[in-house]
Protein backbone atom coordinates (compact mmCIF):
# COMPACT_ATOMS: atom_id res chain seq x y z
CA UNK A 1 0.00 0.00 0.00
CA UNK A 2 2.76 2.66 1.14
CA UNK A 3 4.55 1.98 -2.22
CA UNK A 4 1.33 2.54 -4.22
CA UNK A 5 0.63 5.99 -2.04
CA UNK A 6 3.91 7.21 -1.95
CA UNK A 7 4.32 8.22 -6.06
CA UNK A 8 1.35 9.46 -5.64
CA UNK A 9 1.50 11.87 -2.81
CA UNK A 10 4.96 13.19 -4.65
CA UNK A 11 3.17 13.62 -7.55
CA UNK A 12 0.04 15.73 -5.87
CA UNK A 13 2.96 17.56 -3.81
CA UNK A 14 4.84 17.96 -6.98
CA UNK A 15 2.02 19.37 -9.48
CA UNK A 16 1.03 21.94 -6.14
CA UNK A 17 4.59 23.42 -6.88
CA UNK A 18 4.47 23.64 -10.44
CA UNK A 19 0.93 25.96 -9.93
CA UNK A 20 2.52 27.95 -7.14
CA UNK A 21 5.82 28.56 -9.22
CA UNK A 22 3.39 30.12 -11.99
CA UNK A 23 2.48 32.63 -9.40
CA UNK A 24 5.27 33.83 -7.81
CA UNK A 25 8.05 33.11 -10.82
CA UNK A 26 11.15 32.24 -8.07
CA UNK A 27 14.67 32.98 -8.17
CA UNK A 28 15.64 29.23 -7.02
CA UNK A 29 18.86 28.76 -4.95
CA UNK A 30 19.55 25.82 -4.27
CA UNK A 31 22.36 24.25 -1.97
CA UNK A 32 24.18 20.56 -1.86
CA UNK A 33 26.71 18.90 -0.01
CA UNK A 34 27.52 16.26 2.94
CA UNK A 35 28.44 19.03 5.46
CA UNK A 36 26.79 22.21 6.38
CA UNK A 37 23.77 22.62 3.75
CA UNK A 38 21.26 23.21 6.99
CA UNK A 39 24.35 25.95 8.15
CA UNK A 40 24.29 27.90 4.46
CA UNK A 41 21.05 27.68 3.77
CA UNK A 42 20.12 29.59 6.81
CA UNK A 43 22.91 31.92 6.10
CA UNK A 44 21.97 32.67 2.76
CA UNK A 45 18.68 33.31 3.49
CA UNK A 46 19.00 35.90 6.29
CA UNK A 47 21.49 37.94 4.25
CA UNK A 48 19.02 37.90 1.40
CA UNK A 49 16.66 39.35 3.62
CA UNK A 50 18.50 42.94 2.87
CA UNK A 51 17.29 42.52 -0.03
CA UNK A 52 13.79 44.29 -1.32
CA UNK A 53 12.48 40.60 -2.50
CA UNK A 54 10.38 38.36 0.03
CA UNK A 55 12.89 35.03 1.30
CA UNK A 56 11.19 31.73 1.19
CA UNK A 57 13.60 28.49 2.37
CA UNK A 58 12.95 24.97 3.21
CA UNK A 59 11.91 24.74 7.15
CA UNK A 60 14.66 22.43 9.03
CA UNK A 61 16.51 19.64 7.11
CA UNK A 62 13.45 18.99 4.89
CA UNK A 63 15.65 18.63 1.77
CA UNK A 64 14.08 15.47 0.36
CA UNK A 65 11.58 14.72 -2.73
CA UNK A 66 9.28 15.00 0.18
CA UNK A 67 10.19 17.61 2.23
CA UNK A 68 11.23 20.17 -0.44
CA UNK A 69 7.41 20.56 -1.65
CA UNK A 70 6.41 20.48 1.67
CA UNK A 71 8.10 23.55 2.57
CA UNK A 72 7.16 25.47 -0.13
CA UNK A 73 3.50 24.29 0.47
CA UNK A 74 3.96 25.79 3.65
CA UNK A 75 4.63 23.04 6.03
CA UNK A 76 7.67 22.68 8.68
CA UNK A 77 7.63 19.41 9.38
CA UNK A 78 6.52 15.95 8.46
CA UNK A 79 2.64 15.80 9.27
CA UNK A 80 1.31 13.69 11.35
CA UNK A 81 -1.44 10.80 9.93
CA UNK A 82 -4.07 13.11 9.58
CA UNK A 83 -1.82 15.59 8.53
CA UNK A 84 -1.66 14.91 5.46
CA UNK A 85 -5.28 15.73 4.46
CA UNK A 86 -4.51 19.18 4.80
CA UNK A 87 -1.34 18.44 2.81
CA UNK A 88 -3.12 16.66 -0.31
CA UNK A 89 -5.99 19.73 -0.07
CA UNK A 90 -2.92 22.35 -0.25
CA UNK A 91 -1.79 20.04 -3.58
CA UNK A 92 -4.46 19.81 -5.12
CA UNK A 93 -5.76 23.49 -4.48
CA UNK A 94 -2.73 26.01 -4.41
CA UNK A 95 -4.98 28.84 -4.27
CA UNK A 96 -5.58 28.73 -0.65
CA UNK A 97 -2.08 29.91 -0.42
CA UNK A 98 -0.74 33.52 0.20
CA UNK A 99 1.56 34.32 -2.80
CA UNK A 100 4.59 35.97 -2.52
CA UNK A 101 6.03 38.63 -5.86
CA UNK A 102 9.03 37.26 -7.51
CA UNK A 103 10.76 35.80 -3.92
CA UNK A 104 13.85 34.19 -3.51
CA UNK A 105 13.16 30.45 -2.77
CA UNK A 106 16.34 29.20 -1.03
CA UNK A 107 15.95 25.78 -0.98
CA UNK A 108 18.36 22.36 0.74
CA UNK A 109 18.67 19.77 -1.54
CA UNK A 110 19.70 16.27 0.17
CA UNK A 111 20.72 13.00 -0.96
CA UNK A 112 20.33 9.65 0.80
CA UNK A 113 20.85 7.52 -2.73
CA UNK A 114 21.93 7.95 -6.22
CA UNK A 115 19.17 10.04 -8.25
CA UNK A 116 17.86 12.26 -5.31
CA UNK A 117 19.90 15.07 -6.48
CA UNK A 118 18.35 14.36 -9.99
CA UNK A 119 14.94 14.43 -9.03
CA UNK A 120 14.76 17.53 -7.59
CA UNK A 121 16.73 19.62 -10.06
CA UNK A 122 14.24 18.33 -12.93
CA UNK A 123 11.50 19.28 -10.63
CA UNK A 124 12.45 22.48 -9.72
CA UNK A 125 16.00 23.53 -11.57
CA UNK A 126 18.14 26.36 -9.83
CA UNK A 127 19.76 29.76 -10.86
CA UNK A 128 21.85 29.54 -8.08
CA UNK A 129 23.52 26.04 -7.01
CA UNK A 130 25.61 26.18 -3.90
CA UNK A 131 27.92 23.16 -3.20
CA UNK A 132 29.20 23.12 0.74
CA UNK A 133 31.75 20.26 1.34
CA UNK A 134 31.50 16.69 0.06
CA UNK A 135 32.57 14.25 2.65
CA UNK A 136 32.01 10.47 3.70
CA UNK A 137 28.18 10.74 4.81
CA UNK A 138 25.18 8.10 4.12
CA UNK A 139 27.68 5.82 2.36
CA UNK A 140 25.83 2.59 3.37
CA UNK A 141 23.71 3.79 0.35
CA UNK A 142 26.72 4.27 -2.19
CA UNK A 143 29.12 2.20 -3.31
CA UNK A 144 31.82 4.54 -2.13
CA UNK A 145 33.49 8.54 -1.60
CA UNK A 146 33.81 8.84 -5.69
CA UNK A 147 29.68 7.46 -5.93
CA UNK A 148 28.75 10.48 -3.52
CA UNK A 149 30.59 13.23 -5.10
CA UNK A 150 29.21 12.21 -8.11
CA UNK A 151 26.02 12.55 -6.99
CA UNK A 152 26.64 16.17 -5.09
CA UNK A 153 28.09 17.62 -8.11
CA UNK A 154 24.93 16.18 -9.90
CA UNK A 155 23.44 19.89 -9.35
CA UNK A 156 25.71 21.23 -12.10
CA UNK A 157 23.07 19.51 -14.43
CA UNK A 158 20.00 20.85 -13.00
CA UNK A 159 20.66 24.62 -13.36
CA UNK A 160 18.62 26.85 -15.36
CA UNK A 161 20.09 28.15 -18.39
CA UNK A 162 22.55 30.88 -17.53
CA UNK A 163 22.81 29.44 -14.45
CA UNK A 164 25.93 29.75 -11.69
CA UNK A 165 27.54 27.39 -9.41
CA UNK A 166 28.56 29.12 -6.07
CA UNK A 167 31.62 26.30 -4.86
CA UNK A 168 33.86 25.85 -2.48
CA UNK A 169 37.53 26.18 -3.61
CA UNK A 170 39.22 24.28 -0.67
CA UNK A 171 37.37 21.08 -1.10
CA UNK A 172 39.00 18.60 -3.60
CA UNK A 173 35.78 16.77 -4.35
CA UNK A 174 34.77 19.96 -6.28
CA UNK A 175 37.49 20.91 -8.15
CA UNK A 176 36.60 18.33 -11.11
CA UNK A 177 34.05 21.14 -11.65
CA UNK A 178 36.71 23.68 -12.96
CA UNK A 179 37.05 21.36 -16.28
CA UNK A 180 33.35 21.86 -17.30
CA UNK A 181 31.42 25.27 -18.70
CA UNK A 182 29.22 25.90 -16.12
CA UNK A 183 29.99 29.58 -14.70
CA UNK A 184 31.53 28.81 -11.12
CA UNK A 185 31.99 31.57 -8.18
CA UNK A 186 34.84 30.01 -5.97
CA UNK A 187 34.83 30.78 -1.94
CA UNK A 188 37.23 29.48 0.65
CA UNK A 189 39.01 29.57 3.82
CA UNK A 190 42.47 28.61 2.72
CA UNK A 191 44.90 31.59 3.02
CA UNK A 192 42.20 33.62 4.62
CA UNK A 193 43.15 36.03 7.22
CA UNK A 194 41.26 35.12 10.38
CA UNK A 195 41.12 36.63 13.64
CA UNK A 196 39.46 35.35 16.51
CA UNK A 197 37.63 37.99 18.91
CA UNK A 198 35.77 38.09 22.03
CA UNK A 199 32.79 38.28 19.56
CA UNK A 200 33.94 35.56 18.03
CA UNK A 201 35.35 35.23 14.41
CA UNK A 202 36.82 37.72 12.39
CA UNK A 203 37.43 37.72 8.51
CA UNK A 204 38.77 39.64 5.60
CA UNK A 205 36.95 38.59 2.27
CA UNK A 206 37.95 40.76 -0.24
CA UNK A 207 39.49 43.32 1.80
CA UNK A 208 36.13 43.59 3.32
CA UNK A 209 35.82 42.99 7.16
CA UNK A 210 33.17 40.76 8.57
CA UNK A 211 33.15 40.32 12.69
CA UNK A 212 31.33 36.99 13.14
CA UNK A 213 29.53 34.72 15.99
CA UNK A 214 31.28 32.14 14.89
CA UNK A 215 33.38 30.01 16.91
CA UNK A 216 35.47 27.40 14.97
CA UNK A 217 36.95 27.93 11.23
CA UNK A 218 34.63 25.02 9.90
CA UNK A 219 31.97 27.20 10.71
CA UNK A 220 32.84 29.25 8.10
CA UNK A 221 32.25 27.80 4.81
CA UNK A 222 28.60 28.02 4.88
CA UNK A 223 28.65 32.04 5.73
CA UNK A 224 31.21 32.36 2.86
CA UNK A 225 29.16 30.56 0.49
CA UNK A 226 26.40 32.82 1.36
CA UNK A 227 28.45 36.06 1.14
CA UNK A 228 29.59 34.88 -2.57
CA UNK A 229 25.60 34.65 -3.01
CA UNK A 230 24.89 37.92 -1.37
CA UNK A 231 28.02 39.57 -3.07
CA UNK A 232 25.93 37.73 -6.60
CA UNK A 233 22.66 39.09 -6.13
CA UNK A 234 23.94 43.00 -5.60
CA UNK A 235 23.40 42.78 -1.46
CA UNK A 236 25.42 46.36 -0.48
CA UNK A 237 28.95 45.75 1.61
CA UNK A 238 27.21 47.62 4.82
CA UNK A 239 23.93 45.29 4.68
CA UNK A 240 26.20 41.86 4.03
CA UNK A 241 28.61 43.05 7.28
CA UNK A 242 25.10 43.67 9.27
CA UNK A 243 23.68 40.13 8.25
CA UNK A 244 26.64 38.17 8.49
CA UNK A 245 26.62 39.86 12.25
CA UNK A 246 23.88 38.75 13.23
CA UNK A 247 24.50 35.09 11.47
CA UNK A 248 23.92 31.79 14.37
CA UNK A 249 24.67 28.87 13.25
CA UNK A 250 21.77 26.51 13.47
CA UNK A 251 20.98 24.96 16.91
CA UNK A 252 22.97 21.38 17.16
CA UNK A 253 25.55 22.67 15.29
CA UNK A 254 28.31 24.23 17.57
CA UNK A 255 26.56 26.96 19.49
CA UNK A 256 28.09 27.45 22.73
CA UNK A 257 26.05 27.35 26.03
CA UNK A 258 26.80 27.98 29.45
CA UNK A 259 26.42 25.16 31.96
CA UNK A 260 26.72 25.63 35.79
CA UNK A 261 29.84 25.90 37.64
CA UNK A 262 31.84 27.46 34.82
CA UNK A 263 30.90 24.77 32.31
CA UNK A 264 30.93 25.58 28.87
CA UNK A 265 28.77 23.18 26.32
CA UNK A 266 29.46 23.11 22.66
CA UNK A 267 26.45 21.84 21.70
CA UNK A 268 27.33 19.91 18.38
CA UNK A 269 24.31 17.36 19.10
CA UNK A 270 22.99 17.14 15.33
CA UNK A 271 23.70 14.13 13.58
CA UNK A 272 26.97 14.60 12.14
CA UNK A 273 29.84 13.37 9.65
CA UNK A 274 33.43 12.02 10.69
CA UNK A 275 34.74 15.28 9.05
CA UNK A 276 32.59 17.75 10.89
CA UNK A 277 33.03 15.76 14.04
CA UNK A 278 36.44 16.25 13.52
CA UNK A 279 36.57 19.93 13.08
CA UNK A 280 34.53 19.72 16.18
CA UNK A 281 37.07 18.39 18.14
CA UNK A 282 39.85 21.06 16.47
CA UNK A 283 37.54 23.90 17.50
CA UNK A 284 36.70 22.72 21.18
CA UNK A 285 40.17 22.74 21.86
CA UNK A 286 40.59 26.43 19.63
CA UNK A 287 37.73 27.48 22.28
CA UNK A 288 38.82 25.99 25.43
CA UNK A 289 42.42 27.03 25.40
CA UNK A 290 43.84 26.30 28.68
CA UNK A 291 40.90 24.62 30.29
CA UNK A 292 40.25 21.51 30.24
CA UNK A 293 38.08 19.50 27.67
CA UNK A 294 35.64 16.73 27.69
CA UNK A 295 34.39 14.93 24.61
CA UNK A 296 31.13 12.71 24.87
CA UNK A 297 31.08 11.30 21.32
CA UNK A 298 28.06 8.95 20.13
CA UNK A 299 27.80 7.09 17.04
CA UNK A 300 27.78 8.20 13.39
CA UNK A 301 25.19 6.54 11.76
CA UNK A 302 24.76 5.65 8.00
CA UNK A 303 28.30 5.18 7.12
CA UNK A 304 27.98 1.54 5.23
CA UNK A 305 30.84 -0.72 5.74
CA UNK A 306 33.94 1.82 6.67
CA UNK A 307 31.37 2.47 9.90
CA UNK A 308 34.46 0.93 12.07
CA UNK A 309 37.25 2.24 9.93
CA UNK A 310 35.69 6.17 9.82
CA UNK A 311 34.67 5.88 13.76
CA UNK A 312 38.42 4.75 14.46
CA UNK A 313 39.53 8.23 12.93
CA UNK A 314 37.25 9.82 14.98
CA UNK A 315 38.53 8.22 18.09
CA UNK A 316 41.92 9.41 17.08
CA UNK A 317 41.60 12.34 16.43
CA UNK A 318 39.85 13.05 20.02
CA UNK A 319 43.12 11.60 21.42
CA UNK A 320 43.68 15.68 21.74
CA UNK A 321 41.12 16.49 24.56
CA UNK A 322 41.49 15.99 28.40
CA UNK A 323 38.77 13.36 28.63
CA UNK A 324 36.79 11.44 25.91
CA UNK A 325 33.85 9.98 26.98
CA UNK A 326 32.55 7.28 23.82
CA UNK A 327 28.95 5.82 23.64
CA UNK A 328 27.47 3.29 21.17
CA UNK A 329 28.41 0.37 19.72
CA UNK A 330 31.72 1.74 17.85
CA UNK A 331 32.68 2.92 21.53
CA UNK A 332 35.57 0.21 22.19
CA UNK A 333 36.75 1.07 18.30
CA UNK A 334 37.52 4.62 19.56
CA UNK A 335 38.40 4.29 22.57
CA UNK A 336 41.23 2.00 21.17
CA UNK A 337 42.30 4.09 18.38
CA UNK A 338 42.33 7.32 20.95
CA UNK A 339 44.82 5.26 23.31
CA UNK A 340 47.28 4.30 20.02
CA UNK A 341 47.11 8.20 19.51
CA UNK A 342 48.19 9.09 22.38
CA UNK A 343 45.54 9.47 25.14
CA UNK A 344 45.98 7.69 28.39
CA UNK A 345 43.04 4.94 28.90
CA UNK A 346 42.33 5.69 32.31
CA UNK A 347 41.00 9.41 30.52
CA UNK A 348 38.48 7.08 28.29
CA UNK A 349 34.65 6.05 29.41
CA UNK A 350 32.97 3.88 27.44
CA UNK A 351 28.88 3.38 27.36
CA UNK A 352 26.57 1.27 25.77
CA UNK A 353 23.89 3.41 25.73
CA UNK A 354 23.37 7.19 26.47
CA UNK A 355 20.95 6.69 29.36
CA UNK A 356 23.73 4.72 30.66
CA UNK A 357 26.69 7.41 30.52
CA UNK A 358 23.49 10.04 32.00
CA UNK A 359 23.57 8.22 35.10
CA UNK A 360 27.78 8.50 35.44
CA UNK A 361 28.04 11.73 33.21
CA UNK A 362 28.33 14.16 36.76
CA UNK A 363 30.83 12.47 38.40
CA UNK A 364 32.90 12.48 34.68
CA UNK A 365 32.99 15.99 34.45
CA UNK A 366 33.21 16.98 37.85
CA UNK A 367 36.16 14.44 39.39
Amino acid sequence: MKRFLRPLLLSLLWRGVVRKLKFEQPRVIAVTGSIGKTSAKEAIALILEASDFPVVKTHGNLGTDVGVPLSLLGFDELPTRFGWINVVYRSLFPYCIQYQTRPYYILEYSSDKPGDIAFLTERLPADVGVITQIAPVHLQFFTDLAALTEEELAIRHGLKSGGVLVANADDPAQLSLKQGSVPIIWYGIKDMLVERSEAGLLIIVDGVRYQTLLLGTHQLIPLLAAIAVGQMEGITTEDLQAQVALYQVPAGRGRMLEGRDGITIIDDTYNASPEAVKASLRMLKEVAGTRTTVAVLGQMNELGAQAETLHREVGAAASTVDRLVVIGPHGLAMKEAAIDAGISKDCVTVFATSEECLERFAELVFE
